[in-house]
């Protein structure tokens, strides 16, 4: 953001926009917490789209949020992007409820699997509940 923005603070990212982009999202799945949580179907999750903006003070503002998010491929950096969320929304939602099996009972595959898993770090988490 520097280069494109010289005089923004230094980590202004890291330290203003994604701490409250993280802040309204949560606040948004808690206000509508009941509503999400009525569902017949068990060990089930949802992805949803934020959009927002930010300010010349470069405060994020939500602008929507969307139960259908685009996962296009229609440049290179969303096809990065997109990839990136949907392999790291998996090991967040998926992952945790369906652990690989105990170590005596792997075989060769799933442990070279479950290598090249954990050697991508997690870039997300789940922050509700």
């Amino acid at each position: 953001i520097n280069t494109d923005y010289p005089d923004a603070p230094e980590g202004v990212v890291l330290n203003k926009i994604y701490p409250e982009i993280k802040r309204l999202s949560k606040l948004t799945v808690q206000a509508a917490a009941e509503v999400l949580s009525i569902s017949d179907v068990q060990k089930s999750f949802e992805l949803f789209g934020y959009d927002y903006m930010v300010d010349e003070q470069f405060n994020p503002v939500l602008i929507e949020v969307n139960t259908n998010p685009c996962l296009e491929f229609a440049c290179p950096l969303l096809t990065n992007l997109i990839t990136e969320l949907i392999e790291n929304t998996i090991r967040v939602a998926v992952d945790t409820e369906y652990p690989p099996p105990s170590v005596g009972f792997r075989t060769r595959a799933c442990e070279e699997a479950i290598e090249l898993i954990e050697s991508n770090p997690l870039k997300f988490a789940q922050f509700y509940p």
